[in-house]
């Protein structure tokens, strides 16, 4: 059975790697009455619809804001995508975004103090965007049979000795409560592309297993390979099969080997940039439909 690496919770809160932040600082405490407003439909809405954040003073971490009529807040922000399914900020758009902020800290008496500042924005944006297009990786490899199909009842009993837990999604996961990406996920290919029992009940077979993981969304992907691989060498031994690429080529060590360096390598190119595989910065990069 594969053992669960540590896995970091994810961060919550702003991301000013890839958020345009501005947090409204000042001596005193701001009662969470009047921070609330924030979420009323004129400020909400003049403010482009932000994330709202709020810390009490009991408070270890950020929250996100709801409507309270009592309380108080230590620290307040709204944060932004910079790149994101809603459109791209631009700097023009953040310079707007911090006058109205700045609108809204006079009636708490504090200063918006925007990061990074509007300038910066359209340079980071094209830096954003170019990371998306460098690291939209997926890591996957493929179990075909040898002579019949596989049964799903005998895929069953192997991912589960494995260790790995049917999702909502209908495929079987490597995952950590931790973190919201599997390490990696294993599901049919062919006719049927999810695990169900109706079709264990009906005796369903598959012409080829995939496994693989998002390369910026998995929490550990070299652990994630190393499982992976186990998991699909596993499979194929018990249900006669071979473990191939994407083009149905046998996966040798050497390919192996080749894989984990050309892992090794984006990780190191990512670290440059100060950002973490499964990180919640690149979670908001790489939305889960939009991965490979």
């Amino acid at each position: 059975m594969l053992e669960i690496p540590p896995i970091q919770p994810i961060k919550v809160g702003p991301l000013p790697l890839v958020q345009f932040t501005i947090e409204w600082v000042g001596p005193r405490s701001v009662l969470a009455s009047e921070a609330s407003e924030l979420l009323n439909q004129e400020w909400y809405q003049g403010l482009g619809m932000p994330y709202l954040w709020c810390m009490s003073p009991s408070d270890a971490s950020w929250q996100r804001m709801q409507i309270l009529n009592s309380g108080s807040y230590d620290s307040i922000a709204a944060s932004w995508d910079i790149v994101g399914d809603r459109g791209h900020l631009q700097s023009s758009a953040a310079m707007h975004l911090l006058k109205v902020a700045e609108s809204f800290g006079s009636r708490i008496e504090r200063r918006p103090i925007p990061l990074p500042t509007p300038p910066e924005i359209d340079t980071i944006q094209a830096t954003l965007i170019d990371i998306q297009a460098s690291f939209d990786i997926g890591v996957t490899v493929f179990v075909l049979p040898t002579d019949r199909p596989f049964l799903e009842q005998d895929i069953w009993t192997i991912a589960k000795n494995m260790g790995l837990f049917l999702s909502g999604y209908g495929q079987f996961e490597w995952k950590s409560a931790n973190h919201p990406s599997p390490l990696f996920a294993l599901s049919p290919a062919g006719e049927f592309e999810t695990f169900t029992l109706a079709q264990v009940h009906a005796q369903s077979t598959h012409p080829s297993l995939q496994l693989g993981f998002s390369l910026p969304r998995c929490p550990d992907p070299l652990t994630a390979l190393e499982g992976m691989l186990l998991t699909a060498n596993t499979l194929a031994k018990s249900l006669g099969g071979i473990v191939t690429d994407e083009d149905g080529r046998r996966i040798q060590p050497s390919q192996q080997s080749l894989m984990k360096h050309q892992i090794q390598q984006a990780l190191q190119s990512l670290s440059a940039l100060s950002l973490r595989p499964g990180s919640a910065e690149l979670l908001r990069l790489f939305p889960l439909e939009q991965t490979s």
